[in-house]
C-alpha cells in the first residue's frame, strides 16, 4: 500500500475491536504512527516542535473534544508544535462532528466503529497532513457548534471556548506583527538604498519567517520572505560595494552550518565542457533566491520548480547533471519524487539526486538515500557546499566574475 511521512500521526484512544480496524488501516497508509491511551504523552507530543496529526478516538464526540482540549489547556502557557485534530466517532454524532469542523472546533471528523469508507478515512488524514504544510487562516466561530450540542456541560464548552480563544489569540498576534513587519521591511529597503543602516525588529521578523504555512495568508508570507530577500541583497551588495569584495566570492554571514554530503553511492558524471544542467527544487522563496545568488556565480544552465508536479513536468522533458530536491514539497514529496523518476524510464533515470532539507534527523538521511538519493544536503546552501558538489560529480560550472 502507498505510504506518505510529512508530519507524524498520533492516534489517542482506541481500545475496542472496531477501533482497531482504524489503528490497522492508518499504520498501512502511513508512516511514524504511534498509537496511545495516556494524555500525558499527547501533552508531550504537542510540546515537541514537529508538526503532528492528532486522531482521537471516542465513544461520542465529546470524549474527544474534552480529551483534545484538556491537553491544550494543560500547554497553552507552553509553546506547542503545529498540528491537526481529527475526531473519530460513531456515526450517529456525524451531525455534531460536521458542525464542530465547520466552526474550527476539529479540522475533520471520520466515521468509525465500524469504519464505513476506508478510502475517505485515508484522504482524510493525507489533506490532514499537507495543509499542515499549506496556509489557510481559520475564522474561528462558535454559533453553529453551540447550537448543535446544547447537551454538553458547561465545563465543557468553557474548555473549548478557552482553547479556541488561545488560537484565535495567537494567529491574531501574529498576522498583527507580520503586518508591522512588512511596513519596517519596506522602509528599511529604502533606508539602505540610500546608504542608511536600517532599522529592523528582527525578533519579529525571525517570527514570521518560520511561522507555520497555514497561520499566515499566502500573499503576506510570501511578500515577506521576497521583502526580506530582496534586503539582504541590497545589503550584500553594499557591503562588497564599502569593502572592495565586489568581485569576490563574498559568503552571506547570515547562514545556519552545513553538515555536508552525507553519501552511499559512487555514481560520478564524466567531466563535460559544456554547463552542467541543474534542476533546483525548492519551495520556500527565501531559499530560493540565496540557492540562486550562489548559482549565478557559476556558468551553469540553472532550471528550477516549486512543486513536485512542476518538477516531474521538467524531469521528464529534460536531461540533467544534477538534481537538487527539497525533501518537503506542497503537493507531494520529494522522495516520492526521487522514487517515481529513478523507478521510471525518463532521460533523469540515472541523474544524481541529492536531497535538501532543513530537518536534520537521520531518519529523514536514510528513507532519502534508501530511495535512490545519491546525497543529502541541510540547508541553507553554501558556496563550500557547491564546491563540493561540483568537484565531487566532475561538473565543470566555472566561476564567473
Amino acid at each position: 500500500m502507498p505510504s506518505t511521512t510529512i508530519a507524524n500521526v498520533i492516534i489517542v484512544g482506541g481500545n475496542s475491536q472496531q477501533d482497531q480496524a482504524l489503528i490497522d488501516l492508518v499504520n498501512d497508509y502511513f508512516k511514524a504512527v504511534e498509537t496511545t491511551q495516556d494524555l500525558k504523552q499527547v501533552c508531550k507530543l504537542m510540546l515537541e516542535p514537529k508538526s503532528k496529526l492528532f486522531v482521537f478516538i471516542g465513544n461520542t464526540l465529546g470524549i474527544c473534544l474534552a480529551s483534545y482540549y484538556k491537553c491544550l489547556s494543560v500547554i497553552k502557557k507552553n509553546a506547542h508544535c503545529e498540528h491537526k485534530v481529527v475526531t473519530a466517532i460513531p456515526r450517529k454524532y456525524e451531525h455534531e462532528a460536521f458542525q464542530a469542523y465547520q466552526d474550527h472546533v476539529i479540522d475533520d471528523y471520520l466515521v468509525c466503529r465500524p469504519i464505513y469508507e476506508k478510502n475517505r478515512t485515508v484522504q482524510v488524514l493525507q489533506k490532514q497532513l499537507h495543509e499542515l504544510k499549506q496556509t489557510k487562516v481559520a475564522n474561528y466561530s462558535l454559533a453553529g457548534f453551540l447550537d448543535a450540542s446544547t447537551h454538553y456541560s458547561d465545563e465543557l464548552i468553557a474548555l473549548i471556548t478557552e482553547g479556541l480563544a488561545e488560537k484565535h489569540k495567537k494567529n491574531s498576534k501574529l498576522q498583527s506583527i507580520s503586518q508591522t513587519t512588512e511596513l519596517y521591511l519596506e522602509d528599511a529597503i529604502k533606508q539602505i538604498q540610500q546608504q542608511r543602516i536600517p532599522q529592523l525588529n528582527f525578533d519579529d521578523l525571525l517570527q514570521t519567517l518560520v511561522a507555520p504555512p497555514y497561520l499566515l495568508p499566502v500573499d503576506v508570507s510570501q511578500s515577506i520572505k521576497q521583502k526580506t530577500t530582496e534586503l539582504l541583497h541590497y545589503a550584500f551588495e553594499l557591503l562588497q560595494n564599502e569593502t572592495g569584495l565586489a568581485n569576490s566570492s563574498f559568503e552571506p554571514p547570515i547562514q545556519l552550518d552545513n553538515e555536508g554530503i552525507e553519501n552511499n553511492h559512487t555514481g560520478i558524471l564524466e567531466l563535460s565542457e559544456t554547463e552542467p544542467g541543474i534542476l533546483l527544487v525548492e519551495d520556500d522563496v527565501l531559499s530560493l533566491q540565496l540557492s540562486k545568488t550562489l548559482f549565478a556565480k557559476r556558468s551553469v544552465a540553472l532550471d528550477t520548480a516549486s512543486n513536485g508536479n512542476s518538477a516531474l513536468r521538467k524531469i521528464n522533458e529534460k536531461q540533467y547533471s544534477l538534481i537538487l530536491m527539497d525533501i518537503n514539497l506542497p503537493d507531494s514529496s520529494g522522495v516520492h519524487v526521487v522514487e517515481s523518476t529513478i523507478g521510471g524510464d525518463g532521460p533523469n533515470k540515472q541523474t544524481p539526486f541529492i536531497m535538501l532539507s532543513g530537518n536534520k534527523s537521520k531518519s529523514m538521511v536514510d528513507e532519502a538515500i534508501k530511495t535512490g538519493a545519491t546525497g543529502y544536503l541541510v540547508k541553507p546552501l553554501k558556496s563550500a557546499s557547491i564546491d563540493k558538489l561540483f568537484a565531487r560529480f566532475k561538473l565543470s560550472g566555472k566561476t564567473t566574475d
